[in-house]
């Protein structure tokens, strides 16, 4: 049985959705810039391990599944968000830069451009600052997306039911008065 949306990484406001499932053919594409990635995950293992398996994707799943004793379908699916933060860290670096610049990393771990030379072989890997900045973006889209869709439905569901929502806002806080101040028996 397929599983649908395993030979591409769906996308959502410019945003890479981790497929479902990571199928070998995506992981060895982008195995050269998964592996830094996966160093940083998983420090218990050597990069030089990671980069014997030579991109076979049930090799990888074995070598970190042995190393940390997670299950396989953790390790799959923590390889398809790394696979997805590659491209979503790839994409940001297209779209930050011109073509034929590439994002290094200063001392102070923010990004500059700068000429891409022939002995750049292995592109940098995310630092913790990068992800962060791309929850926190994600973050403010949600929070945005519940102000402009949920709050509006329900404040008309509390004018179109004014009654039920005071009882159950009265309701509330009589239950948050009885956890926080007791039953008022023990007061002096």
């Amino acid at each position: 049985m397929a599983i649908a949306n395993t030979d591409r990484t769906l996308s959502q406001n410019g945003t890479a959705i981790a497929p479902k499932r990571l199928s070998p053919d995506q992981f060895q594409d982008r195995f050269e810039s998964l592996v830094p990635l996966m160093a940083q995950e998983w420090t218990s293992i050597a990069p030089e391990d990671i980069e014997a398996t030579d991109g076979d994707l049930d090799l990888t799943v074995d070598l970190i599944t042995e190393a940390t004793e997670h299950t396989k379908i953790l390790i799959h699916a923590q390889l398809a968000e790394l696979y997805s933060l590659s491209l979503n860290w790839e994409r940001q670096e297209r779209t930050e830069t011109g073509p034929g610049k590439e994002l290094t990393r200063s001392t102070d771990s923010k990004l500059e451009p700068s000429e891409k030379t022939e002995t750049d072989d292995n592109p940098p890997s995310p630092s913790i600052d990068d992800v962060l900045d791309l929850l926190e973006r994600r973050t403010e889209k949600l929070v945005e997306r519940v102000k402009a869709d949920v709050l509006p439905e329900v404040k008309s569901q509390a004018k179109r039911n004014l009654g039920a929502s005071i009882l159950t806002a009265l309701g509330i806080g009589f239950l948050l008065g009885l956890f926080v101040g007791g039953s008022g028996g023990d007061r002096t």
